[in-house]
């Protein structure tokens, strides 16, 4: 991992970024993407795999999220931060390039999107980028293979324990993972904790929120022994799990 000093990669509002590119294009509308080079522009070099990005959605005409992704045919089935009308919100994203070195952030309502770059990670052993990737959620939408899904709000003061390594396409050998997690409509207020299934919860948090929110936010994870990771709940809350990336090797 190569850390950089902050670089403006893309705004959409009349504001600069450092080459004076990918800017000033008005809202991205709803239902679209924006693709955006990365690699090989700038201090990221043609070399990067993957960015690690702050990107903020800024006051979106409706309710809905981002997606980042490496401009695939098919937008998938995964959120990078969740939104309301006219807010600003940030997430920080570890996000696969395309093979041209591009990412592509999808939005599902009309919204001003910036880009900024942190560091970047060459195509090496160490870690590995993958699409993002639905492994769970506990409302009753999809999942990639069917599993950990449709199980109703997590009760408040609880854990719920997902396999991670040696499911999809993170192997086994995999010790850690990138995680989004996003707590969905909780009836109170608390944080959620990611946590690799120890007898104790961490005295710790990955995130906060507020009730009736929909709050998302990138994790770096570590694994239990037996591949899985825990997610505490301080309130009864749906919880999301989209993983983007992992250490293990084939």
């Amino acid at each position: 991992y190569t850390a950089i000093d902050p670089t403006r990669y893309a705004d959409s509002r009349p504001q600069p970024t450092f080459d004076n590119q990918y800017r000033d294009t008005g809202k991205i509308t709803g239902g679209t993407f924006w693709k955006i080079p990365i690699a090989g522009r700038g201090p990221v070099p043609a070399t990067a795999a993957t960015a690690v990005l702050n990107v903020t959605a800024v006051v979106p005409d409706g309710p809905g999220h981002l997606t980042i992704y490496p401009c695939t045919a098919n937008v998938p089935t995964a959120s990078s931060l969740n939104y309301t009308a006219g807010m600003v919100r940030p997430n920080e994203v570890v996000a696969k390039l395309s093979d041209t070195g591009h990412v592509c952030i999808y939005t599902h309502a009309n919204a001003h999107l910036i880009v900024d770059a942190v560091g970047y990670i060459d195509d090496v052993p160490g870690y590995t980028s993958i699409d993002p990737t639905r492994y769970a959620d506990s409302r009753p939408q999809d999942t990639f293979d069917g599993n950990y899904r449709d199980r109703g709000p997590n009760p408040a003061g609880t854990s719920w324990e997902i396999d991670i390594a040696g499911r999809g396409t993170v192997p086994a050998s995999a010790t850690a993972a990138v995680l989004n997690v996003t707590v969905v409509l909780p009836d109170g207020f608390g944080h959620a904790t990611v946590y690799p299934c120890t007898a104790t919860v961490p005295n710790a948090s990955s995130l906060n929120y507020a009730p009736g929110d929909v709050r998302a936010n990138e994790v770096l994870a570590k694994l239990s022994p037996t591949g899985t990771i825990c997610i505490y709940t301080h309130a009864n809350a749906h919880l999301i799990v989209d993983i983007t990336g992992h250490n293990g090797t084939l």
